[in-house]
């Protein structure tokens, strides 16, 4: 897969203009029953920059009535907006606007069908950078190198460090606490992880008086996300790697040791596992081989990353229908929530991504102009901002309270993420190591999340 081309500009000659559910924090791709005419024309939807005067001048507007309103209340009258105030409004809100998707839309009618997408996913437009002075305090020995030195080191011990999370079994828990015993295999104990991720969503909004949650529990080691996640809190002190004079447990071949629990608040959990594997591997074709849907044996690529990104799409929407392509969609998006959320910069991950959501938008496109019945419905544009803090923020409180837990390796989880309103359950790679998932109270959690 390549993913070595940054830009986007590649929807095939595609629709896209996004509808926006901003109460439920969706974009719902909406095929409108037309007058019974077919029309094979495309229509140019104006360009950002009169939507924005358009938008501007609706607010203004709006903003005119309540406040005539508010002074009819009083016996006086609003003196009207001049036409400065009105620009230099426009100005302050234009430049204060996230960097989202400015490029232009078109919108085509297929049969009696209007199709409408995003173009891309948005970065951050001012991201915060990696807490270097936290992560050399942690691990002294990389004292005066460079955060790309460090990133370097760490993806070359990176397959390493992953064999070594393969290898930590927690043990059985009725409840979670703030600490968890692990076992390691004794020849792994170097590369040991150092904490335990205890990853949850926040109340599902189409279902906020839920009981219960699922807690899924991740062994992790601090300095690979601490290296990539800027927005992530520094974690407690991890245990000290056990002597070559610990005594190994009943099986013979592990040592038990204690890791700390870090409770671990994002859009979506599912998608953890993924992200997890890329920050280890930094394997781009890994990762498309998550996000994209199966493909043919035959399917092949073009020196051309546009070329390619249409021949994939193709190949994509022959194969699968828009509800199978749509899964992989709230996939590709529920990670990249997720990045967002914990201040992930990493180029090499933001360009494979923007690869790959170019590929499902326009195999999307393709799939639905096939299948023109279909109502499908996208993940939010955006993640809500309420989860960056919780990653900073005390989490569940797992220790306050005494809880029983069904905790079981193969319980299924039937919750959908936060910021979703699907229901289609969505898998992490076959080598994301996993060790747990429990359903506790929902009183147990910190509900700021």
């Amino acid at each position: 897969m390549r993913s070595s081309s940054s830009a986007l500009g590649l929807l095939p000659s595609a629709a896209v203009l996004a509808l926006t559910d901003k109460e439920n924090a969706t974009h719902v791709i909406e095929l409108a029953g037309g007058n019974g005419s077919s029309s094979s024309s495309s229509s140019t939807v104006p360009s950002a920059g009169k939507r924005r005067r358009d938008e501007g001048l609706r607010i203004n507007t709006e903003r005119r009535r309540r406040r005539q309103e508010q002074l009819s209340r009083h016996g006086r009258k609003a003196p009207l907006q001049t036409e400065r105030e009105w620009r230099r409004e426009t100005t302050e809100r234009d430049q204060s606007e996230p960097d989202v998707d400015t490029t232009p839309r078109q919108s085509f009618a297929a049969g009696s069908a209007t199709v409408s997408f995003q173009r891309r996913l948005a970065r951050p437009r001012d991201p915060l950078a990696v807490p270097l002075d936290i992560l050399v305090h942690r691990h002294p020995h990389w004292q005066g190198l460079s955060l790309p030195a460090i990133k370097h080191a760490l993806r070359a011990r990176g397959p390493a460090l992953a064999h070594a999370l393969h290898a930590t079994r927690a043990s059985p828990i009725s409840a979670l606490p703030t600490i968890l015993d692990a076992l390691i295999s004794e020849d792994l104990r170097a590369d040991m992880p150092s904490h335990f991720f205890a990853v949850y969503s926040k109340t599902s909004q189409s279902r906020p008086t839920q009981a219960r949650r699922t807690v899924t529990i991740f062994p992790a080691h601090d300095a690979v996300f601490q290296a990539y996640c800027a927005k992530l809190a520094p974690m407690p002190p991890a245990a000290a790697i056990p002597g070559p004079d610990t005594p190994l447990a009943a099986d013979g071949r592990s040592i038990e040791t204690t890791l700390p629990v870090v409770p671990l608040c994002l859009p979506s959990p599912r998608t953890f596992g993924l992200l997890q594997h890329y920050l280890y591997h930094n394997d781009p074709d890994a990762l498309g081989a998550s996000l994209l849907p199966a493909l043919p044996a035959t399917a092949s690529e073009s020196a051309d990353r546009a070329q390619t990104i249409r021949d994939l799409a193709q190949q994509i929407a022959a194969t699968h229908g828009p509800a199978k392509i749509n899964e992989h969609v709230l996939q590709a998006h529920g990670l990249w929530s997720n990045i967002v959320v914990l201040g992930i910069t990493d180029e090499g991950l933001w360009t494979a991504l923007d690869f790959f959501w170019a590929v499902l938008m326009s195999a999307l496109y393709l799939a639905t102009l096939a299948r023109p019945a279909e109502h499908i419905i996208l993940g939010s544009s955006q993640p809500e901002p309420h989860p960056v803090s919780a990653v900073c923020g005390p989490g569940p409180a797992f220790s306050s309270v005494p809880t029983e837990l069904s905790a079981s390796s193969s319980c299924t989880e039937s919750e959908t993420d936060g910021n979703t309103s699907d229901s289609t359950a969505l898998t992490t790679p076959p080598t994301s190591p996993l060790v747990s998932k429990a359903s506790f109270d929902d009183d147990l959690m910190d509900t700021s999340c």
